[in-house]
């Protein structure tokens, strides 16, 4: 069985704002979407490839690690995105 991460897709009806970027870590196993909510403001959220469950399901899995605030411009939400992913070394 493989543990490497899979392809994130990123759900945009779930998170509620529309993608207008992302950044990878080295390791791949994060990644910090960044983008738009439907008020004109930009969040972000962080998912980390997790191998908690794998003894159990034999693979491991994409889950949610952190998120953004509201901020008012896409150059302060893509630099706090990107602060944010060095951040999960």
């Amino acid at each position: 069985m493989d543990d490497n991460p899979t392809e994130f897709t990123f759900n945009e009806s779930y998170e509620k704002f529309k993608e207008l970027g992302r950044y990878t870590s080295e390791s791949k196993r994060h990644i910090v979407i960044f983008g738009e909510k439907p008020n004109d403001t930009f969040t972000y959220v962080i998912y980390s490839w997790d191998l908690s469950e794998y003894d159990y399901i034999g693979e491991g899995y994409w889950c949610c690690s952190g998120g953004g605030g509201i901020y008012s411009d896409l150059i302060t939400v893509k630099f706090e995105a990107e602060r944010e992913l060095n951040a999960c070394r």
